[in-house]
């Protein structure tokens, strides 16, 4: 009996769970809820734009000055920037102690210090804690509003009723008001009335700033010694006003800019785009920050946008058209019902196999305290709920029910405490192997830390309920333990003799062939033989021995092929079969993406025609849901498609898929990337991928191109080595783009008595202006200036080069006779590590890669001599394969040597731990093939598959071995292999119930097929790999265990 002391006794043990179970469901609304997993990085991003301006002009401009002022931050570990052409970004590193937090607050003080710095066109750097997610992140709401107005004032009405309503609302990230853009007073001036009246254009904007400004011309020093600033207010400005100012011309005359200039005001051009399923409208879109709970905030933001909506004139609509919480209520509406109709099956098996209601009813009450607190746990622990963690408590419920079922019928059976020690050894297991997880790299535990961690907090709050909980509620619903379980009659207790017998027989006769049986299990599951590689390149003590034996053209053509279909077993079949029926698939929505692109110099009004002729074309398609279209700049444009719920997996996606990558080939000049259902799409000029690439560093831009230079010239010295490129691209997102470049001749300029200046002056006024020259204040509204030529929306390439360009009265040129105009690749992206450039070389090798990697050493071990002090050059490639495949290995080997050490210390004998360990991947033979005769698809369902079939094989295994020693110390002078035998019959039914209650439990999560995403792979993985570890628990662990007389 479990020792239960008077001071905890079952009633209060109740209590004190219950107690617990009620925290637990109180702490469920303050859960950290979302879609997929939100891994927090130790990474702050700054970027900033500087327009019309080249990588070179950013990086000395703006990304050395961040760079500089940065460096002073405290846990700084490293520093990475990247200038491109009208933009630069600042990557910063911290150390995993900083506080995030503290780090943005300093870094925004740092750049309220450094922006006086920076040139006056550049925008305002930008933070970001994560620049994927941000540049990806959604809008949990996005509403429609239409009225009969203009939507400059729908825009101007909604944002002061919604930022008033919504801004301080805890939890809102940023309110965002799209569809409409603002008003801007347009100067549109003659060129030819300004050349033949001999005003400068700049003149219209000077008579402007000099009378539509406040002056202040001093102070005065009243009686009573106060000072006073005296203010000239500047007058009201309205469109006959300004059409009135006069301006003086070179002929000293007096003209007015109603003359020169027609002024209206008109809608400011769109920096961006946003419609929803290609419709112009007003768009309200709310953002939420990490780490809220989206489903409760979701609901709690849709009532409060209801009544908000009735500050709204009577004639404007409000409609809801994206809900970025739907997909996700419904994944867990969906998985609650899967997992309620796993518990109905579960419990009916129960029922049906024990004939006991107060049976049922105890482990129904544990596995709720056990969720209870598990919930504690989660808000304790701070590890946010998504789709991955579900889907852990999915796999931690059959270890739950594993651990409530083998304590109970200990409990029945035995009535002591003796089965905590092999509880414990089955938890720490389990713990183990999931714990390896978190040694993994940040890049590859994203998905995983959170589904673990919930796995190994489940184990434990099962462990709790399973040592204290079910023994206090047996009982107080017995009142005491009945010593008569065991109550069977005469024939039923024959019956099991005999059937005792047989099974002896049978092992023993496996027993007495053992080798056999082992070398046929080893076959069975596969050696990786098939997986060793042709050659080693390494310069390792063994390649020698191993490129000339195994390596060796004899073995590797003669032999290697038949020793692979031999020996490569299940596992070979498994890796061929699912090589290309397996992926990382996140849970979500069916989507389709169109992204479009367009070399620099093209403007947003080109994109966005382009775009228009599809989204035309997705209205006339029936079964689509919605399309999102977002169109940042002339280069870049996104549309992203949802479909109806009953047509996400039909052939609807994939028809689409072709009929877009169609019309899209009739836009010339487009790149396009069509993605996200099958197959993707691409027409970009994929070019050859090198063979080798070296990245060299340095503090001198210059310098480091020398190096660079030098470097090649030794490349180019051997026969073999070609295309070699000395500025490879870095990035793998950098696009190859041209631009063109004004080449100005100094001295053709001198015989014309002009200057770049002067030319760049002119020709600016003349082209459509990127940006306002001024603000005025128009009824209590302020108003940017733009002025422009009045054909500068059509000035072109012939333009600039052909026609005349008025200097001044008495000088015009032709710019084709001062320079030329040529289209050249644009420049790279400077990219910076540690404040040092990056530059990458590469080149390709005709020959065996292996003795390219030879002259490639070589030659780099001569440029580190030649090099100055603070260069570097070192090879890219092959270090990420090598260094990854041997931590896995390394992880593995930690793996089975934990597991092995835990059953060594809980058993005392280092043979029976290896039986526990080797009967795991017995087990897996069944996993293999299931996939591999129903031809299933294998996601990471598929691999949580293998760590659930693990851990229920390990925990049986272990309870086995545990009941035989403790029978072997209770019943000495029975025979070694006739206890095993009984020992391993008696423990058969709880181990038989675990297995099918946990398989029976997953058959609601294929109902739904393949289509499901983690699921499914994750049920039909674990109940074939289940029903085969009968064979590894029943009949190989038995064998391993015999003792032969």
């Amino acid at each position: 009996m479990f020792s239960i002391s008077k001071l905890l006794s079952p009633f209060r043990i109740v209590l004190l769970f219950i107690a617990f179970a009620i925290l637990g469901i109180l702490l469920i609304p303050k859960l950290q809820v979302d879609l997929l997993p939100k891994e927090p990085t130790q990474t702050l991003y700054v970027s900033f734009s500087l327009p019309n301006s080249s990588p070179e002009t950013v990086e000395q401009q703006g990304t050395s000055i961040l760079e500089g002022a940065f460096s002073q931050l405290a846990q700084l570990k490293d520093i990475k920037s990247v200038s491109s052409f009208g933009q630069g970004s600042v990557q910063l590193f911290f150390d995993k102690s900083a506080d995030m937090q503290m780090k943005q607050f300093e870094v925004t003080s740092i750049l309220r210090q450094v922006q006086p710095k920076l040139p006056e066109n550049a925008s305002y750097p930008l933070i970001f804690s994560d620049m994927d997610s941000e540049q990806k992140e959604s809008p949990l709401l996005i509403y429609t509003i239409n009225a009969h107005q203009q939507p400059f004032q729908i825009k101007q009405k909604c944002e002061g009723i919604f930022r008033k309503a919504l801004a301080t609302y805890p939890g809102i990230k940023t309110i965002v008001v799209s569809g409409a853009v603002g008003l801007q007073l347009t100067l549109r001036f003659s060129r030819e009335k300004c050349e033949s009246w001999h005003i400068n254009p700049n003149s219209i904007t000077s008579a402007l700033s000099v009378i539509y400004k406040d002056v202040y011309p001093g102070l005065i020093r009243t009686q009573d010694a106060n000072e006073y600033f005296i203010r000239l207010v500047a007058p009201t400005a309205d469109i006959s006003s300004i059409k009135k100012i006069r301006i003086e011309g070179g002929d000293k005359q007096t003209y007015y800019i109603g003359d020169i200039a027609d002024v209206y005001i008109e809608e400011r051009e769109p920096l961006n785009y946003f419609r929803v399923n290609g419709k112009n409208s007003v768009n309200l879109s709310i953002y939420v920050q990490k780490g809220e709970n989206r489903v409760v905030l979701g609901n709690a933001l849709k009532a409060l946008v209801e009544n908000t909506e009735r500050q709204l004139p009577k004639d404007y609509q409000l409609r809801l058209n994206y809900d970025d919480t739907e997909f996700l209520s419904k994944e867990i509406a969906k998985n609650y019902q899967r997992t309620g109709l796993s518990i109905v099956i579960l419990f009916v098996f129960i029922l049906f196999a024990y004939r006991s209601w107060k049976y049922l009813l105890n482990l129904f009450l544990g596995l709720v305290v056990s969720f209870c607190i598990i919930v504690v746990f989660v808000w304790l622990f701070k590890v946010n709920v998504h789709l991955y963690t579900i889907a852990g408590l999915s796999i931690a419920f059959g270890l739950m029910i594993d651990n409530a079922i083998v304590t109970l019928d200990y409990f029945y059976r035995f009535r002591n405490p003796k089965v905590f020690t092999a509880l414990l050894g089955a938890t720490l297991t389990t713990v183990v192997a999931l714990g390896l997880v978190f040694l993994l790299p940040a890049e590859d535990r994203k998905n995983l830390s959170d589904f673990c961690m919930v796995i190994i907090l489940a184990i434990f709050s099962s462990l709790l309920s399973a040592l204290w909980f079910n023994p206090a509620i047996y009982f107080l619903l017995n009142g005491k333990v009945s010593t008569n379980i065991n109550n069977y009659g005469v024939k039923k207790i024959k019956d099991k003799l005999r059937s005792q017998a047989r099974y002896f027989k049978f092992t023993a006769l496996l027993a007495k062939y053992r080798k056999s049986f082992i070398f046929i299990v080893v076959i069975g599951f596969g050696l990786p033989l098939f997986m060793l590689p042709t050659k080693l390149d390494d310069k390792k003590w063994y390649s020698n021995f191993y490129n000339s034996s195994i390596g060796s053209q004899i073995f590797q053509e003669n032999i290697k092929p038949y020793l692979e279909k031999i020996t490569g077993g299940t596992l070979r079949i498994f890796l061929n079969n699912i090589y290309d029926k397996s992926s990382y698939r996140d849970p979500e929505k069916t989507k389709l993406y169109v992204n479009a692109q367009l070399p620099y110099g093209n403007s947003m009004e080109q994109m966005n025609d382009i775009i228009i002729d599809l989204e035309q074309f997705l209205r006339t398609i029936k079964g689509i849901d919605k399309f999102i279209t977002k169109i940042y700049s002339g280069q870049q444009g996104d549309i992203e498609i949802t479909f109806k719920e009953d047509l996400e997996y039909s052939e609807l996606p994939l028809r689409l898929k072709s009929s877009l990558i169609a019309r899209s080939l009739s836009w010339g000049g487009v790149t396009w990337d069509i993605f996200g259902v099958g197959r993707g799409f691409s027409n970009e000029a994929q070019e050859e991928i090198p063979s080798f690439k070296v990245k060299m560093k340095g503090y001198n831009y210059d310098e480091l191109e020398q190096q660079a230079n030098d470097f090649a010239k030794r490349l180019a010295n051997h026969k073999r080595i070609q295309k070699i490129d000395i500025n490879e691209q870095v990035g793998y997102e950098e696009k190859q783009s041209e631009e063109y470049i004004l080449n100005l001749d100094a001295k053709q300029m001198a015989l014309y008595n002009t200057s770049q200046f002067e030319i760049l002056n002119q020709l600016d006024n003349l082209s459509k202006p990127t940006g306002y020259v001024t603000q005025i204040t128009m009824d209590n509204q302020f108003y940017p200036v733009v002025l422009k030529e009045k054909l500068a929306d059509t000035y072109s390439y012939y333009d600039m080069l052909h026609h005349g360009v008025t200097l001044d009265s008495s000088r015009t040129i032709q710019v084709e006779k001062v320079g030329s105009l040529k289209l050249h690749p644009a420049a790279n992206s400077i990219y910076k590590e540690d404040r040092q450039y990056v530059r990458v070389v590469s080149f390709n090798y005709i020959g065996s890669s292996q003795f390219g990697k030879t002259y490639l050493d070589q030659t780099l071990d001569e440029m580190k001599q030649r090099m100055p002090i603070g260069y570097t050059a070192e090879d890219l490639a092959g270090n990420w394969n090598s260094n990854q495949t041997q931590r896995e290995y390394e992880l593995i080997f930690i793996l089975i040597v934990s597991v092995f050490f835990i059953c060594s210390i809980l058993f005392g004998n280092l043979k029976e731990s290896l039986f526990v360990v080797s009967i795991i991947p017995i087990s897996f033979i069944g996993l293999f093939l299931i996939f591999v005769w129903g031809d299933f698809y294998f996601d990471q369902g598929g691999y949580a598959a293998f760590v659930m079939v693990g851990g229920l094989v390990a925990n049986a295994a272990i309870y086995i071995v545990n009941d035989f020693n403790n029978a072997k110390k209770r019943r000495p002078s029975i025979l070694h292999n006739q206890l095993l035998i009984k020992v391993v019959a008696n423990r058969s039914k709880t181990i038989m119930l675990v297995i099918i209650s946990s398989s029976c439990g997953l058959i609601p999560f294929l109902l739904e097929g393949q289509n499901e995403i983690f699921w499914f792979s994750l049920a039909i993985g674990t109940i074939g790999g289940l029903i085969f570890s009968t064979f590894a628990i029943f009949i190989a662990l038995p064998v391993f265990l015999w003792k032969k007389r």
